[in-house]
């Protein structure tokens, strides 16, 4: 089950991807269409995005972190 903290490593080929909620403040940036197809839902919807290691294994926010690798962080 795909959830917030969770770690899987069958998204992208072997990595060990890290999935972190989008915050429902930033849906309407980032997800517009998902907002109008949830539009009838009073709790609105849950949103994951998925974040990749460096080349070390550590992933954004970890101390070390090589930032050339790192993709936006919603």
């Amino acid at each position: 089950m795909y959830r917030d903290g969770v770690r899987d490593d069958t998204l992208l080929d072997g990595v060990d991807c890290l999935l972190r909620a989008i915050p429902s403040e930033l849906h309407r940036k980032y997800l517009g269409y998902n907002v109008w197809f949830y539009q009838d839902r009073p709790d609105g919807f849950p949103a994951l995005q998925i974040l990749w290691p460096d080349s070390q294994g550590r992933y954004p926010g970890q101390e070390g972190f090589e930032m050339e690798v790192m993709q936006p962080s919603l």
